[in-house]
């Protein structure tokens, strides 16, 4: 905690950079320094979302790989968050801090385009379950509901996610942003294929994709690849959650 209103940053990932310094009163996004643009767009949410925070001098210490597409971002930001709120003992509401971190990241201090999902997971997590988010927006949030379901298996198991960290992976460079707007393209086709005004391919059935696979394959073959990678991965979601129940 300081005394004065800046912002000291480090990270033993950068050991080689300096420390970086911003004033809480003038946060704008370092063109150079890319990865701080996170940290400042945190601390800009917090402060346009009326918390009461002040200086602090933050080092950064993490054995998650970064851009390994494991969500480092999302855990970067949500340790910070929580971080100043705690030091300066404002309230924390996990869901308003998850989804502040979510509009941290879409704002033009980072510029990445990306959903609650990894917002969502890092915070909810707990040791020893899963995390289920049903993506129907509810009133001011993205979510309907959050649930933590126990996974309790037979046998000690773990899960190992193999990183390569050659291979650096930024979502706003990635083909995410295509494949969602070809996803949204989709939905006057279903609206006029199923009769019904659908808003999101949630609101498609596996089953009335397959009796309309073709149709779409016909109008657009990319398309219907990446509807049908949507709407295959609701249903597994949904049968794995009652497989772990």
């Amino acid at each position: 905690k300081r005394s004065d209103t800046a912002i000291a940053v480090c990270s033993t990932a950068f050991p080689n950079e300096n420390i970086i310094n911003f004033s809480l009163h003038d946060i704008v996004r370092d063109p150079k320094i890319t990865w701080t643009n996170y940290i400042r767009a945190i601390v800009s949410e917090l402060q346009n979302s009326g918390y009461a925070i002040g200086g602090a001098s933050i080092l950064i210490d993490s054995t998650v790989p970064k851009s390994g597409g494991v969500s480092s971002s999302a855990a970067l930001e949500l340790s910070v968050a929580f971080g100043l709120l705690a030091l300066y003992k404002q309230d924390i509401d996990r869901t308003k801090v998850a989804l502040l971190c979510k509009t941290a990241e879409n704002s033009d201090l980072v510029r990445s385009p990306c959903g609650f999902l990894d917002q969502g997971a890092v915070t909810f997590a707990q040791k020893g379950g899963m995390v289920f988010l049903d993506f129907l927006p509810k009133d001011a949030s993205p979510v309907s509901k959050i649930d933590v379901i126990p996974a309790h298996f037979p046998v000690p198991a773990a899960f190992i996610i193999p990183v390569d960290p050659t291979l650096e992976r930024q979502l706003g460079e990635s083909g995410y942003v295509v494949r969602r707007k070809m996803c949204e393209d989709s939905l006057p086709f279903w609206s006029e294929a199923l009769k019904k005004d659908v808003k999101s391919l949630r609101d498609v059935s596996l089953t009335e994709f397959l009796a309309h696979r073709d149709a779409l394959e016909a109008k657009n073959p990319v398309m219907r690849k990446r509807v049908e990678h949507i709407i295959a991965e609701n249903q597994r979601v949904l049968d794995a959650v009652d497989a772990l129940k």
